[in-house]
């Protein structure tokens, strides 16, 4: 419908509501109050409507508002994160977007994508009568997986007959990164270690856990002697268990080797090793 004829009818609308409402109700002067507060209320909620109308129409006019898609009523919706650009590239297998999108007047507008439905929550502002109200838009944010190669996302916001769109093409790379180790337990340099300790390896990414094994993840002593045990790997980290309790007061050498690779095939870059001394 012409955005003119919109807001034609919808100015009929409120002021045809607001003269029936004084006409009927100004008996007190507590009810004339009470009256006049929500048609006030109700004009100011239709006022606003009638702007965004009128902004609507502008940015036809003026070639503008082609981000959004296909908007119809009032509805609009945007993709803030992790970039407003119809574009991005990532080498991650997931991803977050993140954005704002229109308040419906009468309820909450669901944010939604082809693989199921966003979480979406209001920002709330104190009105001209010290009532909480929501500010007029909501946020919405969602984990997308992604395919190696183009992903083409298109959001939706819908409410009723309001509907909003935004669409971003994310680019999947290869991923070609070798993972890297981002902490050990016990530490490097530990001293007076637990007998009983377990020795743990902690990654930057996914790793493919059939990597983790004794033959890539290994404990010697100072001599020079492979510690018998078990290697457990996780999403992204490994944990060596001994066989029996290790010697005290005694120096041992943890390494992981290059046969250690992440959930896309990369190995490490070269073996990672570092030592700690149990206690007596």
């Amino acid at each position: 419908m012409d955005p003119t004829m919109v807001s034609r009818k919808l100015l009929a609308s409120s002021v045809s509501a607001s003269v029936v409402t004084l006409d009927r109700h100004a008996t007190t002067n507590g009810i004339l109050y009470r009256q006049i507060r929500s048609c006030f209320s109700f004009s100011l909620a239709w006022l606003s409507r009638l702007m965004l109308v009128g902004s609507l129409a502008l940015l036809t006019a003026c070639g503008g508002g082609g981000d959004e898609g296909p908007n119809h009523g009032f509805g609009w919706l945007k993709i803030e994160q992790p970039t407003a650009a119809p574009t991005y590239t990532t080498e991650s297998d997931v991803i977050r977007l993140s954005g704002s999108a229109f308040a419906a007047p009468n309820g909450v507008a669901v944010v939604t994508w082809a693989g199921g439905q966003a979480q979406s929550w209001y920002d709330y502002c104190v009105n001209f009568f010290g009532e909480r109200v929501p500010c007029g838009y909501l946020h919405w944010s969602v984990d997308i997986p992604l395919v190696v190669g183009v992903n083409v996302i298109t959001m939706k916001a819908e409410y009723g007959s309001d509907v909003g769109y935004d669409t971003i093409t994310i680019t999947r790379l290869p991923d070609t990164t070798p993972p890297t180790v981002t902490s050990t337990t016990p530490g490097s340099g530990a001293t007076n270690v637990s007998v009983n300790a377990s020795v743990r390896v902690d990654f930057n990414e996914a790793m493919d856990a059939a990597t983790l094994t004794s033959a890539t993840f290994s404990l010697a002593d100072n001599g020079g002697n492979v510690v018998s045990g078990t290697v457990t790997g996780l999403v992204s980290s490994a944990t060596f268990a001994p066989a029996v309790s290790l010697p005290g007061l005694t120096t041992y050498t943890a390494t992981v080797s290059v046969g250690a690779r992440d959930a896309a095939g990369n190995a490490i870059a070269g073996p990672y090793t570092w030592s700690f001394t149990t206690g007596p």
